[in-house]
């Protein structure tokens, strides 16, 4: 009897992290669970691109990451004909649900027609009640959202997490699900970019899901001070509790110190984490702290606060900010917490290392997180395509979705 083993293919494709600061582009090449990072480049963006977190020029914002592509194509003589490309907007829906169901026949073994049955419950529970958050918050109907990102958190049968549920028994299951909507107008405006790019987009992903996957810890506030916007990630018993964006950035203190000072923008940087422009500091930091503590109550609710944070991005680097952190009040802001102290932790970079090749090691320092986590998480995507929960909820939304639109 011949055997022969199935050759198979890699898959290349381009990872786009647009930010209000910069955009990068990487070229990857996936495969057996394991990816090559073959280039990475990377163009500064225009400051009037983006404002208060919204993109205000589409003809520019194409235009530079066409231009960005096409510098890492004509390096590497190659053709990244589809690409992941961040969610570049800051409205974001996000809920995670947990759902109980008992099973009738415990002592059976689940097959995959169950286990489609079980996520069909769990996922209209928690389409139902983020569809009716949005439209009580936001006054937008579903017809008016796309469903990005779906994710079953995790799988408990009789209080015992599983990974691989078929062939299980048990009586007890406790899902949790993890579901982001976006504005159709605004999802329809990323694929817009694609046309115009002429590349075909494979998957958006919120930045922010990709980057608190980063992290080791189980419990963790991630706060991701960027240029026009600040992001917050919350994760609880390594489960995603809720991610926002609030559209206050470094640049807002930036500006208002060239305003009072009538000093450039480079010479601001230079200053920025010395005692200088205490005014407009604690102005910034008065406004700034309070919509994240806003923001952390908002998605923790009744649950205990993890004490453990990370800090990043362009403004997360001073240490005027970390300072103001270590000082917050939770209990004061109605916030239960573990311990009033924080603990300041970043990501074990190289515990991240045996998802990427070795060839690529030296590159992943000229990396930033955000790029890193979407390369990666495309990765974890690609790996889990034949895995029984991830086809099994992929067809539960496709039915659910459409035809309940």
């Amino acid at each position: 009897m011949n055997f022969t083993r199935k050759h198979i293919a890699p898959q290349y494709l381009g990872i786009i992290d647009i930010g209000s600061y910069k955009i990068r582009v990487s070229a990857c090449k996936f495969l057996n669970k394991q990816v090559t990072i073959l280039w990475y480049t990377e163009k500064r963006q225009n400051t009037s691109t983006f404002i208060n977190g919204e993109c205000r020029d589409l003809a520019t914002l194409c235009e530079d990451i066409d231009d960005t592509i096409k510098k890492l194509e004509s390096e590497n003589t190659i053709i990244l004909e589809r690409v992941v490309i961040n969610f570049p907007f800051w409205e974001l829906f996000v809920a995670t649900k947990k759902i109980n169901y008992r099973r009738s026949l415990p002592h059976t073994p689940i097959d995959k027609v169950e286990l489609e049955k079980i996520i069909t419950r769990a996922q209209e529970i928690s389409l139902k009640k983020l569809s009716s958050e949005i439209y009580e918050t936001h006054a937008i109907g579903r017809e008016e959202t796309e469903l990005i990102l779906s994710r079953i958190n995790s799988f408990k049968i009789d209080g015992t997490l599983h990974e691989l549920v078929i062939g299980k028994s048990g009586e007890n299951i406790k899902i949790s699900v993890f579901n982001v909507f976006a504005p159709l107008s605004k999802h329809n405006l990323v694929h817009h970019i694609g046309n115009i790019v002429e590349k075909k987009i494979m998957r958006t992903l919120p930045s922010e899901f990709c980057l608190i996957k980063l992290f080791e810890q189980e419990s963790i506030i991630v706060i991701n001070l960027g240029a026009t916007q600040t992001s917050i990630s919350i994760k609880i018993d390594n489960e995603l509790l809720g991610i926002t964006k609030v559209s206050i950035g470094i640049n807002d203190l930036l500006t208002s110190i060239a305003r009072n000072t009538k000093e450039a923008r480079n010479q601001i940087l230079e200053k920025l984490d010395t005692s200088e422009y205490l005014q407009e500091k604690q102005s910034f930091l008065d406004i700034w702290s309070s919509a994240v503590m806003l923001w952390i109550k908002e998605i923790v609710g009744q649950e205990i606060c993890p004490n453990t944070l990370a800090l990043f991005g362009g403004g997360g680097n001073n240490t005027f900010i970390k300072n103001t952190l270590k000082h917050l009040d939770f209990e004061s802001s109605g916030i239960s917490i573990v311990k009033q102290e924080l603990n300041f932790c970043s990501v074990d970079i190289e515990s991240l290392m045996e998802h990427i090749s070795p060839e690529s090691h030296d590159l992943v320092k000229d990396i930033n997180l955000d790029s890193l986590g979407l390369i990666l998480e495309t990765n974890s995507i690609l790996s889990r395509e034949k895995d029984s929960i991830s086809q099994s909820l992929k067809k539960v939304v496709m039915h659910l979705w459409y035809t309940n639109q």
